[in-house]
């Protein structure tokens, strides 16, 4: 089962690192993590609650901002932090 769950995330990750330049400008830190708490079936009103959910559920997030536009190198902190 842990297996399944890390190739969903891989999954996840790889299609974000794909889409995200196509919608680089509406796309921030806090979207990117409401859509990744969804994806994980966590309780995500919005971006803080996502944020909190994945915490609470043992990610090690790195501290960005919410409002912050998504770059590669915060996928890559994301990234490792899963």
């Amino acid at each position: 089962m842990r297996r399944v769950n890390r190739f969903g995330m891989i999954a996840v990750l790889a299609v974000a690192t794909v889409v995200a330049p196509a919608f680089a400008e509406n796309v921030t830190v806090g979207h990117f993590y409401t859509e990744l708490a969804q994806a994980t079936h966590l309780v995500s009103v919005d971006a803080a609650s996502a944020e909190a959910s994945l915490r609470g559920a043992g990610f090690n997030l790195p501290k960005l901002a919410l409002e912050k536009s998504l770059t590669e190198g915060d996928m890559t902190s994301i990234s490792n932090a899963l």
